[in-house]
């Protein structure tokens, strides 16, 4: 019995799973969208979360970057507005 259960667990959980989390992975563009309709509803806290989490992910971008410069500024953090305004400027020109 605990042998079958374990065979059962081994072959049909692990695709279970992993389906169940790709259909709730949002694309890195999605996020990207709902950080920028974030950004447009003045919830910069929020949309600097989502920036960060796709920079986090491994995606770059000038456009990222300078959003993510925009939030820092907007919701008064000049500091890391400066630093990401920079990174843009750096990919842009690459």
């Amino acid at each position: 019995m605990i042998k079958s259960l374990k065979v059962f667990l081994f072959i049909f959980l692990p695709p279970f799973l992993l389906s169940f989390n790709l259909l709730n992975a949002a694309a890195p563009e999605e996020r990207f969208e709902e950080a920028n309709l974030l950004f447009k509803s003045a919830k910069y806290s929020q949309a600097i979360i989502i920036y960060d989490s796709l920079l986090k992910a491994g995606h770059r971008s000038s456009e990222l970057y300078f959003n993510l410069a925009y939030s820092y500024s907007k919701n008064g953090e000049t500091g890391k507005s400066i630093l990401n305004l920079e990174r843009a400027l750096d990919m842009t020109f690459e």
